[in-house]
């Protein structure tokens, strides 16, 4: 068989081994769960834990997919089953580090979970026994590679996403969205381009980050996040403009541009600086707040006109722009207000703290 054709059988084979041993992994876990008499979520958590070591009871949330209120009962079951601990985190007293057994103490309070895992253990000895060290260690190596994509995969199917870099989620009935980029973003767009029964729909060009959905909260993370990917590799997040939305990128922003004119914008805050930010706004209801701290390097935001505007920099500006007005640059403090702004409720309340190179106001 010519190489090309041998090494494609090999990848047919391989998956329906990988196929074959997943069902037989689920299998073997509701037995032991029914052997012990177990959640197999609980039993699955508890694996995690075991491989990876104490966390947060939200770090364990976003490894498993569940909800906060969900991994709350299941800390809760495990903990009255003596397998974890609760303990105060040191460096913060409100968070609660979830901590397993050692394998002494297992042996202890748990003989027979840990004589089912040691049975286990003993059989996979048994069938490994025919490899040499470097074949073995041959194998180790492929499942840790293994692992990252099967994450990737796990994060894609929770999603439902259809084709390769397209990822969304229902509406759900939620009243509210608030979209939040945990650890920062490249380059992404922000629209109101998700369907009438969508929270909201996301294209990516590049890596595909983890996002997890929870009481219209979408949350976005970057596991390796760079301020200096190329445009190539953005992405863009169309959001349900039925819906009043907040929008949040922690860790800062290459380059952003937000056409938010149908939406329904509550507020925007971006911690971490900007490079080059284009926000183009609707029409506000109440006192909408938009804040940049960490500075920027080129700014622009648009309103409809008519739209009233305070403005706050803290930090200073080389070049500033409002409504047709060159200020030049402008060190310290700057508070202005645009000629639409009449004490009037609805308005748009633009606080920069860190300074910024160009900043443009405009009305369209």
């Amino acid at each position: 068989m010519p190489g090309a054709d041998r090494r494609a059988e090999l990848h047919r084979e391989l998956a329906q081994e990988w196929r074959r041993l997943g069902s037989e992994l689920v299998l073997l876990t509701q037995a032991i769960s029914e052997r012990l008499r177990v959640n197999s979520t609980d039993l699955q958590c508890l694996g995690i834990l075991t491989s990876a070591g104490a966390m947060t009871a939200g770090e364990l949330a976003e490894r498993t997919g569940l909800t906060t209120g969900a991994v709350t009962g299941v800390v809760d079951r495990l903990e009255q089953a003596t397998l974890v601990s609760r303990d105060r985190d040191p460096a913060d007293r409100r968070r609660v580090i979830v901590r397993p057994l050692s394998d002494e103490e297992l042996r202890r309070r748990a003989p027979e979970l840990d004589a089912v895992f040691g049975s286990v253990a003993q059989g996979g000895a048994h069938a490994d026994a025919a490899y040499t060290n470097d074949q073995l260690e041959l194998v180790i190596d492929f499942l840790r590679r293994s692992h990252p994509v099967i994450q990737n995969q796990i994060a894609s199917v929770r999603q439902g996403g259809g084709a390769a870099g397209d990822i969304s989620a229902p509406l759900a009935g939620a009243a509210s969205g608030r979209l939040v980029f945990s650890v920062g973003v490249s380059h992404v767009g922000i629209d109101a381009g998700a369907g009438v029964d969508e929270l909201y729909r996301a294209h990516f060009e590049g890596t595909v980050p983890e996002i997890r959905v929870e009481d219209g909260t979408v949350t976005v993370r970057y596991r390796r996040f760079s301020l200096f990917e190329g445009r190539s590799r953005g992405s863009r997040f169309g959001l349900n403009p039925a819906i009043p939305w907040e929008i949040e990128i922690r860790g800062g922003v290459a380059a952003c541009t937000a056409d938010l004119r149908g939406l329904q914008l509550r507020g925007l805050e971006i911690k971490g600086g900007a490079s080059e930010l284009e926000i183009d706004l609707g029409a506000p209801t109440g006192m909408v707040p938009l804040r940049l701290i960490g500075g920027a390097s080129k700014l622009t935001v648009r309103r409809p006109a008519g739209t009233a505007l305070t403005l706050a920099v803290r930090g200073g500006i080389s070049k500033l722009a409002m409504d047709g007005q060159e200020f030049g640059a402008i060190g310290g403090q700057v508070q202005l207000r645009s000629r639409e702004h009449q004490g009037g409720a609805d308005h748009y309340a633009l606080e920069l703290t860190g300074g910024a190179s160009r900043l443009t106001v405009e009305t369209r």
